[in-house]
C-alpha cells in the first residue's frame, strides 16, 4: 500500500512470508486444525496473492504428506468439528522443522543441478585441412591422431569420454579407465572401448574400423546430444552389435555391417601406414585408390574409361604425391595421363 508520508510503495517482506508459509504448512502436517485455525489461515492467505503462492510452494516441497488437497479446501473457512486438543507445535519449532525439510530438498536439488552443470574436463573441436595430420593428447593421456581433412569433437566428463568423428579418419590409443568407457561416434555407428588402440574412418556413408589392440564393441548410433556431444548406443540389440578383437577390420554402410575380416599384424601396419605419411595398396581397385589419394590433395583424377575402375593397384606412395601415382600408372599399367589443367587430370587406356 502507499505510504502517505513519502509516497513510497512498500514491497512485501518475502522472507517473512516464506517463514509464515513454512510454519502454516508444518502445522497442517502436524495435526488437524481447528475451525479457528482454519479461519486464521484463510484470512492470512487472503491478505495477499503472495501468501497463497508461498503456501502452495511449500506444500509442494513438503515431502511427508500431500497437503495440496487440504489447501484447496481453504477457499472458505471449513466448518468441521474441532479435534481434541493435543500436543501442539510452537511457531518456532514448526519453522525449524519446515526449514530442515526444505533445506534437505533444496540442498539435494542444488547438488543435482551442480552435477548436471559441472564443466566438462575437456570439450574441444579438432580439425585438419587437406594434406595435414595432427596428434592430440587428450585429458586422460590417450592420444588421437587426426588424418587429413578430419574433424573430431572431444568431450570428457567425470562419467564418460566421448568423441564425435564427423568426417575423415582418426587413430586412438586409449588409456584404460574401466569407470569411463571411451566412445567414438562415426556415421551411424558407435565404437565403445575401455583401453585399446583402433582407427575409425568416415567416408560418405561408409565407416571402417581397424582394431590394433584390445577389444571394441560396435553398435548403431541412435542419438546425439548436440549441446554436450553425449551419445547413446543400442546395448541390448545383440543382433546388430558386434564385438571386435585385435586384428579385426570391419566396414559398415549406413550402419549395417558390410564386411568383417581378420588381418595379420603386417596388414594392420599397412592399413595404418598413413600415420607415418605413407599410403600402401595391395590390389585395391583403381577407383578406390583414387578416392584415397584425393583425400590428401585438391587434385581431381578423372577416369575416362569405366573399365579402369576395377584395375588392381599395388605399391606405396607418399601422402599427397599425386605425380608419383600418375607416373606409376603411366609406366606400369600403360595408362594415358591427360592434364585438363594443373589440378585436374583424365586417365584413359593407352591406344
Amino acid at each position: 500500500m502507499m505510504n502517505d508520508k513519502d509516497g513510497i510503495i512498500p514491497f512485501p517482506d518475502m522472507g517473512q512470508i516464506r517463514d509464515e508459509a513454512a510454519a502454516w504448512v508444518a502445522q497442517m502436517d502436524a495435526r488437524e486444525m481447528t475451525n479457528a485455525q482454519r479461519a486464521e489461515l484463510h484470512a492470512w492467505m487472503a491478505q495477499s496473492p503472495a501468501h497463497a503462492t508461498a503456501l502452495r510452494q511449500f506444500a509442494d516441497l513438503w515431502d511427508c504428506l500431500d497437503l495440496l488437497e487440504e489447501l484447496n479446501s481453504l477457499e472458505e473457512p471449513a466448518q468441521t468439528p474441532a479435534r481434541a486438543p493435543g500436543a501442539s507445535w510452537t511457531r518456532r519449532r514448526a519453522v525449524g522443522a519446515m526449514a530442515a525439510c526444505v533445506a534437505g530438498i533444496v540442498g539435494a536439488g542444488a547438488v543435482y543441478v551442480a552435477a548436471r552443470r559441472a564443466p566438462p574436463l575437456q570439450d574441444a573441436v579438432y580439425e585438419t585441412a587437406k594434406g595435414v595430420q595432427r596428434t592430440v593428447t587428450l585429458a586422460d593421456g590417450s592420444t588421437m591422431i587426426l588424418n587429413t581433412d578430419s574433424r573430431a569433437h572431444v568431450r570428457y566428463t567425470k562419467d564418460g569420454r566421448e568423441v564425435v568423428l564427423s568426417r575423415g579418419e582418426a587413430h586412438f590409443d586409449v588409456e584404460k579407465d574401466k569407470s569411463r568407457a571411451f566412445t567414438v561416434a562415426a556415421g551411424e555407428n558407435v565404437v565403445r572401448a575401455v583401453g585399446t588402440a583402433f582407427s575409425v574412418k568416415v567416408l560418405d556413408s561408409t565407416v571402417e574400423v581397424v582394431v590394433a589392440e584390445g577389444r571394441v564393441k560396435m553398435a548403431p548410433r541412435l542419438a546425439e546430444d548436440h549441446a554436450a556431444g553425449a551419445l547413446e548406443a543400442e546395448e541390448d540389440a545383440a543382433s546388430v552389435s558386434i564385438e571386435m578383437a585385435a586384428g579385426d577390420n570391419a566396414r559398415f554402410n549406413r550402419g549395417r555391417l558390410e564386411r568383417l575380416d581378420s588381418l595379420s599384424h603386417a596388414e594392420i601396419d599397412r592399413k595404418l601406414l598413413w600415420r607415418k605419411g605413407m599410403l600402401s595398396f595391395e590390389g585395391e581397385p583403381l577407383a578406390e585408390v583414387i578416392l584415397e589419394v584425393e583425400r590428401y590433395t585438391d587434385f581431381v583424377i578423372e577416369l575416362d574409361d569405366p573399365g579402369l575402375k576395377t584395375v588392381p593397384i599395388g605399391g606405396r606412395f607418399k601422402v599427397g604425391d599425386v605425380d608419383g601415382l600418375l607416373n606409376a600408372l603411366a609406366q606400369m599399367l600403360h595408362i594415358e595421363v591427360e592434364y585438363v589443367d594443373e589440378k585436374h587430370v583424365r586417365l584413359s587406356r593407352s591406344a
